[in-house]
């Protein structure tokens, strides 16, 4: 790649780099020198900012280090010796997924959906939109379940589409149709309204934790879920907003109903960081709480 870079008359940079998801706490250090590199990149200077070219893969995205190499400090060899440099620095906003579904139940709590969500930064990479592309349809079917919370649905179209101008973004549309979405029971029908995100983890505190604790990048992650319901339906109590507040993020959740039904709003953000041993028990019960909320149900009663 250099090579055919200096043919061309563009100058690059040798850069060595830390790859792999986990280099914000163990990457370089330039207090302590040592070698804790593993792989190559190119940097080719373009005015004011760097472009960065991997120069192994046949496939990724052009200056997109992501998950792999973004976001971390790294060794470029230039003219006058090494230096230290950061590659793209991405903002929870930058890695975001979000998600929009029209959701229409019917009297036996069956749905229709319709529903996108489209994935930029390094969530492009985490959620493999971009590799799933070129699997075959049985593939990104078994994909298809990872995008939702729901046990077992039918798939009645699915297409793809990729920007990589810029910061890329993978966007997958889908209609799929699902049973038991909401159960019913006599007059009242139940209702969980975060049907694409919902947490399925368990977390345990851990009182004797030695060891730091490392959040590698920041997100963000925004679902609106629209959602009809059967005529003669109304909320028998509508939940009320949610919102948490920690040092590792926010998250809240809104319920409101009108003419076209239900509307829920989740928004989750994290945020990176390293931190110490004693806060990790604080993280799992953060996370405790976002598992709760994202299971709030909504409570119907048939007026008719």
């Amino acid at each position: 790649m250099q090579a055919m870079l200096d043919a061309g008359g563009i100058p690059s940079h040798y850069t060595l780099v830390k790859s792999g998801p986990s280099a914000l706490g163990w990457g370089l250090k330039e207090e302590f020198p040592y070698s804790s590199f593993n792989h190559v990149i190119l940097g080719v200077p373009n005015g004011a900012d760097t472009l960065w070219l991997e120069c192994t893969s046949q496939t990724g995205p052009f200056n997109n280090p992501g998950l792999f190499t973004g976001n971390r400090d790294v060794l470029m060899i230039t003219d006058y010796g090494g230096a230290v440099v950061k590659t793209q620095q991405y903002t929870p906003q930058d890695n975001a997924a979000y998600t929009w579904a029209q959701v229409a139940i019917d009297a036996q709590g069956n749905a229709e959906m319709d529903f996108s969500t489209l994935c930029k930064g390094m969530q492009y990479d985490v959620s493999s939109i971009g590799a799933i592309q070129k699997e075959d349809e049985e593939d990104q079917r078994k994909w298809l379940y990872s995008m939702t919370s729901l046990p077992s649905f039918e798939t009645q179209s699915v297409s793809f589409t990729e920007d990589r101008e810029g910061l890329v973004q993978g966007t997958v549309k889908a209609k799929i149709s699902a049973r038991r979405v909401a159960n019913v029971s006599g007059k009242r029908m139940f209702v969980t309204p975060n049907l694409f995100s919902q947490s399925n983890h368990s977390y345990v505190p851990m009182d004797d934790r030695q060891t730091r604790m490392e959040l590698t990048y920041g997100y963000e992650n925004i679902d609106t879920v629209s959602i009809s319901i059967p005529d003669g339906y109304y909320p028998e109590v509508l939940p009320e907003p949610i919102q948490i507040e920690s040092d590792f993020g926010s998250y809240s959740a809104e319920f409101q109903f009108g003419e076209s039904g239900l509307l829920y709003i989740r928004r989750n953000t994290r945020l990176e960081g390293v931190y110490d041993p004693e806060q990790y028990n604080e993280f799992v019960e953060y996370l405790n709480k976002i598992k709760k909320a994202d299971r709030t149900k909504v409570v119907l009663v048939n007026r008719t």
